[in-house]
């Protein structure tokens, strides 16, 4: 040591953290070491005992946040070899790191179905968060199914997650209107960063996810047929969307080409929304987190319309919903615009497999 004087560390093996003993005696830093390890060793001793007691066969004794890590390495190949998309795999990260906080420390076959009932109750039934609860239940349910079909949880008890009762949800998300979209548009060009107005006219004049909206690029308009379109590769489906960027929707008065080009800003960006100027870890001309999108709309509305009475009020992913239907009154083709594919979709969606584009007529039948 730079003053001269000696210092024994220990180190935990089950926590691997370190501490100072002994005082610098080597004789004293020895004997606590000695008299820790048989205290940890009689741990380990208990905790291997719990197991056979507990009838857990062998492979099972894997806490719950370790086995979690195992999962999303899992998903993290499912992802890799194209089985799940982007978006779909951060949303299951965003929800195994919540269950895994919950359970952190327990032995994943001793936690039973009461644990996890209680966990949705308490957690989110209790504040009225039944969507939220029917995600999180269908989270562990796989979770638990992955641990059965890995050896990891016994096969002959069941799933413990799947024996939670389903949760049913009665739709309280109100609907946004044409009048309080404008409202929200109005306030938001007043408060809010440019880069918000523009996507939520975006967002009404294409029908589109907002994380859709956030990763478009000025270098996705291409032409087809000496039209331009701006191309949207879906990231929840993976269907690719052409938007004639004439596509022109009456009731605001917006085409996708008007809104482009209030984008076109003097920023220099590659993304249509993005941020105006640095600040902390944020870059100019940096990519909108989809999340802030969010946010934003969600003060807007608040802003323009506090009480919602029993209704929640509504979301940025209703503007597409909006959408869906000023467009429906000008005969646009709603299916090919939202990138629906369902049985009664045309048969360029069957055939093409979601590997070439699909165009947006500007009128239906045109």
């Amino acid at each position: 040591m730079p003053n001269g004087k000696v210092r024994y560390r220990y180190m935990n093996v089950l926590t691997r953290k370190t501490t100072t003993v002994g005082k610098g005696n080597k004789a004293d830093a020895e004997r606590i070491a000695r008299q820790a390890n048989a205290v940890i060793a009689q741990q380990i001793l208990d905790q291997e005992a719990e197991l056979i007691l507990s009838g857990a066969p062998n492979g099972t004794g894997m806490t719950w946040d370790a086995w979690c890590d195992e999962y999303l390495l899992i998903q993290k190949q499912r992802l890799e070899a194209g089985l799940i998309k982007p978006y779909t795999h951060k949303q299951i990260v965003n929800r195994v790191k919540r269950v895994k906080k919950k359970f952190k420390g327990k032995r994943i076959h001793q936690l039973t179905t009461y644990d996890f009932t209680q966990y949705l109750k308490e957690d989110f039934l209790a504040h009225e968060k039944a969507g939220m609860a029917v995600m999180i239940r269908s989270t562990l349910i796989d979770i638990c199914a992955e641990a059965i079909s890995e050896g990891v949880l016994a096969s002959d008890k069941g799933n413990p997650a799947q024996h939670t009762k389903p949760i049913t949800r009665k739709t309280k998300r109100a609907r946004l209107l044409l009048d309080v979209f404008n409202k929200a548009l109005e306030w938001s060009k007043q408060n809010q960063q440019p880069y918000m107005w523009k996507a939520m006219l975006f967002a009404i004049a294409t029908g589109q996810r907002r994380s859709d909206i956030a990763a478009c690029q000025f270098n996705d308009i291409r032409k087809f047929d000496d039209d331009e379109y701006i191309g949207v590769i879906q990231g929840k489906t993976g269907k690719k969307v052409a938007i004639p960027l004439d596509l022109h929707l009456d009731s605001i008065g917006y085409s996708v080409r008007d809104v482009i080009n209030l984008c076109r800003d003097r920023t220099l960006s590659r993304h249509l929304f993005h941020h105006s100027k640095s600040i902390g870890k944020t870059k100019a001309g940096g990519e909108i987190d989809p999340d802030t999108f969010s946010y934003n709309f969600a003060d807007a509305i608040k802003a323009v319309k506090p009480d919602w009475g029993e209704h929640n009020p509504p979301t940025f992913h209703e503007i597409r919903s909006l959408a869906a239907r000023e467009y429906d009154k000008q005969g646009i083709d709603i299916q090919k615009l939202l990138g629906h594919s369902q049985e009664s979709t045309t048969a360029i969606y069957k055939d093409a497999r979601g590997h070439d584009w699909v165009k947006v007529d500007l009128a239906e039948n045109s």
